[in-house]
């Protein structure tokens, strides 16, 4: 497992909430751990699917799980709709895109990076003249 390309690869939890709007469809990103979000919106006329299939939300929820070259990870996905609606999977795709490019911005933004400096004692070193067995050049 070590030796596999991918295992070195560690990835951000986001928890995932796609709702709809009286415009549109409204999508919210979390990052679980640290509480940032990001927030992105798509005003669209609404289509619905046939009331006898159900294809469109697990297409969405599929489509909403891709997180491409990014790095975070689909912990949780909720999709709250109240009816089967159609959303192009194109527009979902763009949807993510945007959010995500927020939520680096802004994970970007927020990183402070502590700096520590290193003060000057007057200990003395324990020795006067270090040989081989320190393994010092």
């Amino acid at each position: 497992m070590v030796e596999r390309e991918d295992s070195a690869i560690r990835k951000i939890g986001v928890k995932l909430l796609f709702y709809e709007t009286e415009d549109g469809f409204s999508f919210d990103r979390l990052l679980m751990k640290m509480g940032i979000t990001s927030a992105a919106a798509h005003r669209s006329r609404k289509k619905n699917w046939l009331k006898t299939t159900n294809r469109s939300l697990p297409n969405i929820k599929k489509n909403l799980s891709k997180t491409g070259n990014t790095p975070f990870i689909v912990d949780e996905i909720v999709v709250d709709f109240t009816e089967n609606w159609f959303l192009p999977i194109s527009k979902i795709n763009e949807i993510v895109e945007t959010v995500l490019e927020q939520l680096m911005d802004i994970r970007v933004s927020e990183y402070h990076r502590e700096e520590l400096q290193i003060t000057k004692t007057d200990h003395p070193y324990p020795v006067k003249a270090l040989d081989f067995t320190y393994n010092v050049q």
